[in-house]
């Protein structure tokens, strides 16, 4: 008989890790490998992808997933993360010459490839393999970041079709670049997926090729203003992908599925009081999950040890919320407080503000902030707005 304890717990709370059951995203799955890789790798331009999604909503856990799936079908990938105030590029640099040394083609980047990586990593690609000099770019260097970094991403997609795969490039945490290096990087994005390659058919006909490289940007909600800031048309010309809370029915088969990795039935009404404690969010989904499973011993999951497993779970649930109000100002807490008071259906711009006794416009730079700032809220329709985190709402109204 199988029984629970913390010992074989299945679920995994925290940021950034990849489950043993990946829930929902099907949509995205979809789209990666039946839409990007196919026409990627076929030479075909396919616009980068621009993830948006607040914390806990598994952007960097997709990007994972995307990565190991790029690399079992034999593509090259090249994944970083960026933290505050980083430039990233150079980092960028370093993880496209590392796919290279793993594919065991580096030594074959053009010169002009081979100049813009020593510039702005101090790495020497040679006959005998790669050096690691000083990694601290020049102030010329840094001028002319965008340029080098085009070179490297096109040298190295040059080389990936010509051994027939994809060059993958994925930027996680990407609000986190600074401003001045945020512009020259998505240049240079821009530029490489926008080279071509001409080729002369035996009909007499010249066919153009893109270079097989796919881009992934993932960030905070409110990464695309920080794009328009810097002076990038990227956030533009990608193809925005926000991740917003799961299904009901997803949240329902992974907490069974889980649940399943370890021989444990769950019960038909637990199943349902866990989908509505959880409200769609992923994080919620492992942070809840592990403490349901912890409320009893047995193979099976009942509703009362969700409800005990969500208590447990309210304190850290609870200053995850205030955590991600702590910026805010009181007005802007009235106007989200206002917000969560109303039915869903029924939050438009006009009876957020009447609720607050002001007009539409009087308050307009307020929900401007909401969104595009603090990444809170999103429009949902013609003058709606809607939480970006799900349960935000009921946190708001206690």
């Amino acid at each position: 008989m199988s029984t629970r304890d913390p010992g074989n717990d299945p679920f995994t709370p925290g940021y950034g890790v990849v489950p043993q059951v990946f829930a929902g995203r099907q949509a995205e799955f979809a789209d990666f490998e039946g839409v990007v890789l196919r026409r990627v790798a076929h030479g075909t331009y396919e616009p980068a992808r621009l993830l948006t999604g607040d914390r806990g909503m598994g952007k960097t856990a997709l990007l994972k997933q995307f990565e190991a799936e790029g690399r079992e079908a034999g593509h090259w990938v090249a994944r970083i993360s960026a933290v505050r105030g980083d430039a990233a590029l150079p980092d960028l640099v370093e993880a496209v010459v590392d796919a290279l040394d793993e594919a065991g083609v580096a030594v074959r980047l053009p010169r002009a490839a081979k100049q813009a990586l020593k510039r702005t990593t101090g790495i020497t690609v040679g006959p005998t393999g790669i050096a690691v000099g000083d990694r601290a770019p020049s102030r010329s260097a840094v001028a002319r970041w965008h340029k080098d970094l085009t070179a490297v991403l096109v040298g190295a997609a040059g080389l990936a079709r010509e051994a027939g795969v994809a060059l993958l490039a994925m930027l996680d945490e990407a609000q986190n670049i600074d401003r001045q290096s945020m512009g020259a990087l998505f240049h240079a994005f821009q530029e490489a997926q926008s080279t071509t390659v001409t080729e002369h058919h035996d009909s007499g006909a010249r066919l153009r090729h893109h270079l097989p490289l796919a881009i992934y940007v993932a960030g905070l909600p409110g990464l695309t203003s920080l794009l328009r800031a810097a002076g990038t048309t990227f956030g533009e010309r990608a193809r925005h992908v926000q991740l917003l809370a799961l299904s009901d029915n997803d949240v329902g088969e992974a907490f069974t599925a889980f649940a399943a990795t370890r021989g444990i039935t769950v019960d038909a009404d637990a199943g349902d009081a866990f989908v509505e404690v959880v409200g769609g969010y992923p994080y919620f989904l492992h942070v809840v999950g592990s403490r349901v499973w912890v409320a009893g011993d047995g193979p099976v999951i009942t509703r009362e040890q969700v409800v005990a497993g969500w208590e447990a779970a309210r304190p850290t649930i609870e200053a995850f919320y205030e955590d991600r109000l702590k910026d805010i100002t009181d007005t802007q807490r009235r106007y989200l407080e206002a917000a969560a008071a109303l039915d869903e259906s029924d939050r438009t711009s006009g009876a957020i503000a009447a609720a607050l006794d002001a007009t539409t416009e009087s308050v307009g730079s307020t929900q401007q902030s909401l969104i595009d700032t603090h990444g809170l809220l999103r429009r949902s329709g013609r003058g709606k707005v809607a939480f970006t985190l799900p349960g935000m709402d009921r946190h708001l109204r206690g």
